[in-house]
């Protein structure tokens, strides 16, 4: 019956070490669109504006700007995580997914992307900024 017992043990381990190798090598899936906090009193979920993909951000979960700071350590003062989240625009990396609609995860990192910006299509002069701003009437209706 010892016998039994450790053969069944030594089976269940090396399962569990090929499970776990074979876990290791999953390629990460990455997304990348804007996400909008829902946070509850469980924690902090997310989920994609085209509604894809729900993450629930946990204490273990990298989260970086594109540059690699961070993102726990730079936030401000009396600001939370959700607040900076909120509306960005992020690519999440991910190995495991539920089969629910829309698929949940706990991402493994999630990149701050930083926002492009945009060129105005015409810039003034000073001399044409100071003519629209003059105080003497005369481009009063």
């Amino acid at each position: 019956m010892k016998k039994f017992i450790g053969l069944a043990l030594s089976i269940i381990l090396v399962l569990s070490m090929t499970a776990f190798h074979a876990a290791a090598e999953v390629p990460a899936i990455e997304k990348t669109d804007r996400f909008d906090v829902m946070e509850t009193e469980s924690g902090l979920y997310m989920i994609s504006h085209d509604g894809e993909l729900i993450i629930i951000v946990s204490d273990d979960t990298e989260i970086v700007f594109e540059a690699g700071l961070d993102a726990r350590e730079c936030l401000a003062d009396e600001q939370t995580l959700s607040e900076l989240l909120d509306g960005r625009n992020l690519t999440v990396s991910y190995t495991i997914a539920t089969h629910s609609l829309p698929p949940q995860t706990t991402p493994e990192k999630i990149v701050i992307l930083y926002e492009i910006a945009v060129h105005p299509i015409y810039e003034f002069t000073p001399e044409e900024i100071e003519e629209l701003f003059k105080t003497d009437g005369e481009n009063l209706p």
